[in-house]
């Protein structure tokens, strides 16, 4: 409530510009929302930070080792975005 108060929105939505670009250099959108939403942000400590992320176990993300740092950088436009649009995601915030 007191975002809403302040301007600022919730999304389901991913920008599509945003996940257009990634399907274009190899990485499934769907596939990206999912570990943005499921992974990168369900850290115990919140935010899983870059070097986190990238330490990662095989089963602990559906992407591999050497596709990591792109989704990471997909992870860091989503969230700029969401603050230029004055949106947020729930899944950030919970």
């Amino acid at each position: 409530a007191s975002l809403e108060r302040a301007g600022v929105k919730e999304t389901d939505r991913i920008a599509p510009q945003i996940v257009s670009r990634e399907i274009i250099h190899g990485i499934d959108g769907h596939q990206a929302i999912e570990e943005i939403r499921g992974v990168n942000a369900a850290g115990a400590g919140g935010i899983l930070s870059r070097e986190d992320y990238q330490a990662l176990g095989v089963r602990q993300s559906i992407f591999a080792q050497d596709q990591r740092g792109k989704l990471y950088d997909l992870f860091e436009k989503y969230r700029a975005w969401l603050t230029e649009a004055k949106l947020f995601d729930l899944n950030f915030v919970a």
